[in-house]
């Protein structure tokens, strides 16, 4: 995979064809407090939970299907001010080298084919292995050894009363294929504070800001006619014509895109959540929790005109996608929590819960582009309208849930656990 690329999780299997089978990520609480784990930095988290088994999840309704992923991040422990400075450096390679053939090797199995086909056994082979060196190893032409460096500054600390984490983060990871990588910048604040001895008031905030180089090449897959491991080493780096695939074509050659084309994702995701947790009486507790989340992605993509595969005159294909989304969402809960000498315990929560989602997105297409050096910058500059398309989308959803969980054990042997919800929704 390529630095930053999206997480793929499985915890419950692969349930379903077309809907997605990543499970909830859940942050301090707070649902779709991020877009993947890429939009937290490590450093931050103090603890990872899993959630799989029906029971556990029923409480967070259908969107738990998949499982849940809970996961907390660092508050302030220390009456005394921690600060605490990080910094990583490596580098990354391909884990092995493929076994492929070099070009004299590719020369004696394409002798060898033309003999075992061949009408006429005695007829001499058809190339002389000498005459070709090592060819062409196009795995080791497109990746590198590649470095990467992660830092991290994180200032905590705690009073009676009050308790603050603040920390900052960069990481820039090159990818182990030529010109792929990530940037990422994180920020997060967690404050806590009790203002009366019944009443504790919260705010956590997290930004992060990522930017992608897209893999431009492929290793290997399905795209047999470009991928490197089936290219044929006879192919020169800078060459553009591949033999191989049917009675012999241009190709873009790794190399090629590489060198040529632009492919980026930018993303940008903002968190805040503010809470107040309210003792009511021995044992009851109200907590209210308020979220705003905010994510915009930029996409960029342009193939210039140079591209060996394109014909005199075709012109540049520019791609430019912009997509923004945000949710508020209000978690209430009242909780109750009983522990007797006898050994009977009882631990109840009832909540309602309101969310709000709505995204915009958009997209530019042309192809036709004179001037590479403009990119995606003037989308309208297409000569050729025809083969110039514009998209847009809106989507909006509310949904508001009652939700119920009591669980019930004696003497920590015997346990009863029952959890209920139910969700409306436009």
């Amino acid at each position: 995979g390529e630095p930053g690329a999206t997480t793929t999780i499985r915890i419950r299997g692969t349930r379903s064809i077309n809907a997605s089978n990543e499970p909830l990520i859940v942050v301090d609480g707070v649902i779709d407090a991020v877009s993947d784990l890429n939009d937290i930095n490590s450093a931050d988290i103090e603890q990872i939970s899993v959630l799989k088994d029906a029971s556990s999840t029923a409480i967070y309704g259908s969107r738990g299907a998949n499982g849940v992923i809970i996961v907390t991040t660092r508050q302030g422990v220390t009456s005394k001010p921690s600060i605490t400075a990080k910094a990583e450096f490596g580098v990354s390679k391909l884990a092995r080298d493929l076994d492929l053939m070099n070009a004299q090797e590719f020369i004696r199995y394409q002798n060898d084919r033309y003999y075992f086909t061949s009408r006429d056994p005695q007829r001499p082979p058809r190339f002389d292995p000498s005459e070709y060196g090592r060819g062409t190893d196009w795995i080791d032409e497109i990746t590198r050894t590649a470095p990467y460096q992660n830092y991290s500054l994180s200032i905590s600390g705690r009073s009676k009363k009050s308790s603050y984490y603040a920390s900052l983060g960069y990481n820039d990871s090159q990818g182990i294929i030529d010109n792929s990588g990530l940037q990422r910048i994180t920020g997060r604040l967690n404050l806590a504070h009790q203002l009366f001895k019944w009443l504790k008031v919260g705010y956590r905030g997290s930004y992060t800001w990522r930017d992608n180089a897209q893999n431009l090449a492929e290793i290997g897959g399905t795209a047999y006619y470009r991928a490197a491991m089936y290219l044929s080493p006879h192919i020169d780096p800078q060459e553009n014509y591949n033999p191989l695939w049917g009675n012999g074509q241009r190709i873009n050659t790794p190399r090629a895109t590489i060198d040529q084309n632009t492919y980026s994702i930018e993303r940008t995701s903002l968190n805040h959540t503010a809470y107040l947790e309210v003792a009511l009486a021995k044992g009851l507790k109200l907590r209210s929790q308020n979220s705003y989340y905010s994510f915009q992605r930029h996409t960029y993509r342009y193939y210039p005109g140079s591209l060996p595969a394109k014909n005199e005159g075709e012109g540049g294909q520019a791609y430019r996608a912009e997509f923004h989304e945000f949710s508020l969402s209000s978690e209430n809960t009242l909780s109750y929590k009983l522990e007797t000498k006898s050994g009977h315990n009882i631990d109840a929560l009832a909540g309602f819960t309101a969310y709000r989602y709505k995204s915009d997105n958009f997209t530019l297409s042309g192809q036709g582009y004179m001037d590479d050096d403009v990119l995606w910058n003037n989308m309208n500059a297409v000569t050729d309208k025809e083969t110039y398309s514009a998209a847009t989308g809106l989507t909006k959803r509310t949904k508001m849930s009652l939700l119920a969980r009591f669980n019930y054990n004696y003497k920590q042997r015997y346990y009863l656990t029952v959890t209920g919800r139910y969700d409306g929704s436009s």
